[in-house]
Protein backbone atom coordinates (compact mmCIF):
# COMPACT_ATOMS: atom_id res chain seq x y z
CA UNK A 1 0.00 0.00 0.00
CA UNK A 2 2.88 2.77 0.89
CA UNK A 3 4.60 1.60 -2.52
CA UNK A 4 1.02 2.01 -4.48
CA UNK A 5 0.88 5.97 -2.45
CA UNK A 6 4.73 6.50 -3.39
CA UNK A 7 3.80 6.34 -7.55
CA UNK A 8 0.53 7.69 -7.44
CA UNK A 9 2.42 10.79 -5.59
CA UNK A 10 5.04 10.62 -8.11
CA UNK A 11 2.62 10.65 -10.68
CA UNK A 12 0.60 13.03 -9.27
CA UNK A 13 3.84 15.63 -8.86
CA UNK A 14 4.85 15.01 -12.39
CA UNK A 15 1.49 16.16 -13.76
CA UNK A 16 2.33 17.85 -17.36
CA UNK A 17 5.99 16.50 -17.10
CA UNK A 18 5.45 13.59 -19.33
CA UNK A 19 9.19 12.45 -18.81
CA UNK A 20 8.81 12.83 -15.32
CA UNK A 21 5.84 10.35 -15.58
CA UNK A 22 7.52 8.05 -18.33
CA UNK A 23 9.94 7.56 -15.19
CA UNK A 24 7.82 7.09 -12.27
CA UNK A 25 6.27 3.99 -14.73
CA UNK A 26 9.70 2.67 -15.39
CA UNK A 27 10.53 2.91 -11.94
CA UNK A 28 7.30 0.57 -11.33
CA UNK A 29 8.81 -2.14 -13.74
CA UNK A 30 12.56 -2.42 -13.42
CA UNK A 31 13.87 -5.69 -13.97
CA UNK A 32 16.55 -7.63 -12.10
CA UNK A 33 20.41 -7.45 -13.76
CA UNK A 34 21.68 -10.18 -14.68
CA UNK A 35 25.20 -11.58 -13.55
CA UNK A 36 28.11 -9.74 -16.08
CA UNK A 37 30.25 -11.89 -17.40
CA UNK A 38 33.78 -11.17 -16.35
CA UNK A 39 36.31 -13.00 -18.73
CA UNK A 40 36.12 -15.21 -21.71
CA UNK A 41 38.92 -17.20 -23.98
CA UNK A 42 39.83 -16.93 -26.90
CA UNK A 43 40.33 -19.17 -29.23
CA UNK A 44 44.37 -19.25 -28.76
CA UNK A 45 43.25 -19.79 -25.10
CA UNK A 46 44.33 -16.40 -23.34
CA UNK A 47 41.70 -14.77 -21.78
CA UNK A 48 39.81 -11.50 -22.59
CA UNK A 49 38.24 -9.04 -19.63
CA UNK A 50 37.74 -6.29 -21.58
CA UNK A 51 34.18 -5.46 -21.58
CA UNK A 52 34.22 -3.72 -25.37
CA UNK A 53 36.79 -7.10 -26.64
CA UNK A 54 34.17 -9.66 -24.77
CA UNK A 55 31.35 -8.12 -26.48
CA UNK A 56 32.51 -8.19 -29.81
CA UNK A 57 33.76 -11.59 -29.49
CA UNK A 58 29.70 -12.62 -28.27
CA UNK A 59 28.72 -10.76 -31.28
CA UNK A 60 30.86 -12.14 -34.09
CA UNK A 61 30.05 -15.99 -32.34
CA UNK A 62 26.33 -15.44 -32.55
CA UNK A 63 26.41 -14.02 -36.23
CA UNK A 64 28.41 -16.02 -37.36
CA UNK A 65 26.10 -18.75 -36.05
CA UNK A 66 23.58 -19.56 -38.80
CA UNK A 67 26.87 -19.58 -41.69
CA UNK A 68 28.22 -21.93 -39.90
CA UNK A 69 24.91 -24.16 -39.48
CA UNK A 70 24.51 -23.57 -43.65
CA UNK A 71 28.08 -24.42 -44.49
CA UNK A 72 27.52 -28.16 -42.87
CA UNK A 73 24.48 -28.41 -44.77
CA UNK A 74 23.58 -29.52 -48.59
CA UNK A 75 20.64 -27.06 -50.04
CA UNK A 76 18.02 -28.52 -51.11
CA UNK A 77 15.38 -28.35 -54.09
CA UNK A 78 12.63 -26.65 -52.87
CA UNK A 79 9.19 -27.56 -54.31
CA UNK A 80 7.01 -24.37 -54.71
CA UNK A 81 5.02 -25.49 -57.91
CA UNK A 82 2.43 -26.49 -55.05
CA UNK A 83 2.52 -22.66 -53.44
CA UNK A 84 3.00 -21.60 -57.06
CA UNK A 85 -0.62 -22.98 -58.13
CA UNK A 86 -2.27 -21.77 -55.02
CA UNK A 87 -1.43 -18.43 -55.46
CA UNK A 88 -2.13 -18.45 -59.41
CA UNK A 89 -5.51 -20.27 -58.64
CA UNK A 90 -6.22 -17.24 -56.09
CA UNK A 91 -4.99 -14.52 -58.59
CA UNK A 92 -6.61 -15.38 -61.58
CA UNK A 93 -6.75 -11.39 -62.63
CA UNK A 94 -3.25 -10.00 -62.68
CA UNK A 95 -4.75 -6.22 -61.47
CA UNK A 96 -5.64 -8.36 -58.16
CA UNK A 97 -4.12 -6.46 -55.31
CA UNK A 98 -3.25 -8.02 -51.70
CA UNK A 99 -4.76 -5.85 -49.38
CA UNK A 100 -4.37 -5.18 -45.34
CA UNK A 101 -7.39 -3.75 -44.05
CA UNK A 102 -6.93 -1.50 -41.38
CA UNK A 103 -5.78 -1.68 -37.75
CA UNK A 104 -8.70 -0.62 -35.48
CA UNK A 105 -8.15 1.02 -32.11
CA UNK A 106 -10.17 -2.45 -30.60
CA UNK A 107 -6.95 -4.33 -32.44
CA UNK A 108 -4.95 -2.49 -30.15
CA UNK A 109 -5.94 -2.78 -26.90
CA UNK A 110 -6.14 -6.45 -27.82
CA UNK A 111 -2.93 -6.70 -28.99
CA UNK A 112 -1.59 -4.73 -25.78
CA UNK A 113 -3.92 -7.24 -23.69
CA UNK A 114 -2.07 -9.83 -24.93
CA UNK A 115 1.47 -9.42 -24.39
CA UNK A 116 2.84 -11.26 -21.19
CA UNK A 117 3.47 -8.81 -18.33
CA UNK A 118 6.16 -11.22 -17.57
CA UNK A 119 8.73 -10.78 -20.52
CA UNK A 120 11.62 -8.40 -20.46
CA UNK A 121 11.60 -5.16 -21.92
CA UNK A 122 13.46 -4.31 -25.24
CA UNK A 123 15.74 -1.64 -26.80
CA UNK A 124 12.88 0.50 -25.76
CA UNK A 125 13.03 0.13 -21.85
CA UNK A 126 9.51 -0.17 -21.71
CA UNK A 127 7.64 -3.07 -20.21
CA UNK A 128 4.79 -4.75 -21.56
CA UNK A 129 2.89 -3.86 -18.07
CA UNK A 130 3.74 -0.43 -18.33
CA UNK A 131 2.20 -0.73 -22.15
CA UNK A 132 -1.02 -2.24 -20.45
CA UNK A 133 -1.19 0.30 -17.74
CA UNK A 134 -0.97 3.34 -20.47
CA UNK A 135 -2.74 1.60 -23.38
CA UNK A 136 -6.28 3.98 -22.70
CA UNK A 137 -4.29 6.45 -23.50
CA UNK A 138 -1.48 5.39 -25.87
CA UNK A 139 -3.94 3.01 -28.17
CA UNK A 140 -5.68 5.75 -30.66
CA UNK A 141 -2.03 7.33 -31.47
CA UNK A 142 -0.28 3.89 -31.43
CA UNK A 143 -3.29 2.39 -34.30
CA UNK A 144 -2.85 5.57 -36.09
CA UNK A 145 0.93 4.72 -36.10
CA UNK A 146 0.37 1.21 -37.12
CA UNK A 147 -1.91 2.00 -40.14
CA UNK A 148 0.35 4.66 -41.63
CA UNK A 149 2.89 2.18 -41.36
CA UNK A 150 0.92 0.12 -43.32
CA UNK A 151 -0.58 2.24 -45.85
CA UNK A 152 3.35 3.75 -46.66
CA UNK A 153 5.12 0.40 -46.31
CA UNK A 154 7.58 2.45 -44.19
CA UNK A 155 8.46 0.28 -41.06
CA UNK A 156 10.13 2.64 -37.99
CA UNK A 157 13.83 2.18 -37.89
CA UNK A 158 13.50 1.95 -33.85
CA UNK A 159 11.21 -1.05 -34.10
CA UNK A 160 14.02 -2.79 -36.05
CA UNK A 161 16.48 -2.62 -32.96
CA UNK A 162 16.65 -5.62 -30.38
CA UNK A 163 18.91 -5.73 -27.38
CA UNK A 164 20.77 -9.02 -27.80
CA UNK A 165 22.29 -10.33 -24.16
CA UNK A 166 23.99 -13.58 -24.31
CA UNK A 167 22.58 -16.09 -21.78
CA UNK A 168 24.89 -18.82 -20.21
CA UNK A 169 23.63 -22.71 -21.53
CA UNK A 170 25.75 -24.73 -19.15
CA UNK A 171 29.39 -25.57 -18.69
CA UNK A 172 32.45 -23.29 -18.00
CA UNK A 173 31.15 -19.38 -18.13
CA UNK A 174 34.38 -18.20 -20.05
CA UNK A 175 34.28 -20.51 -23.29
CA UNK A 176 31.37 -18.19 -25.87
CA UNK A 177 30.29 -21.60 -27.23
CA UNK A 178 28.77 -22.28 -23.97
CA UNK A 179 26.10 -19.39 -24.83
CA UNK A 180 22.89 -18.16 -26.68
CA UNK A 181 21.86 -15.11 -27.56
CA UNK A 182 18.40 -14.06 -26.75
CA UNK A 183 16.86 -10.56 -28.42
CA UNK A 184 14.44 -8.43 -26.89
CA UNK A 185 12.34 -6.64 -29.39
CA UNK A 186 10.48 -3.64 -28.47
CA UNK A 187 6.93 -3.60 -27.16
CA UNK A 188 7.22 -0.52 -29.14
CA UNK A 189 8.97 2.62 -29.12
CA UNK A 190 8.27 5.59 -31.37
CA UNK A 191 10.93 8.47 -31.54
Amino acid sequence: KLKRSYFQESIDNNNGNPQGIWRALKSLTKSKKQSKITELKREDGTSETDTLAMTNMLNEFFVNIASGLCANSTPSELDTSILENFVSSKFTNSNTQFNIPPITVQDTMEMIDSLSSRKATGSDGISAKLLKLVAPVLCHPLTRVFNLSLEKGCFPRKWKVARVTPLHKDGVRDIKDNYRHICFICAVKID
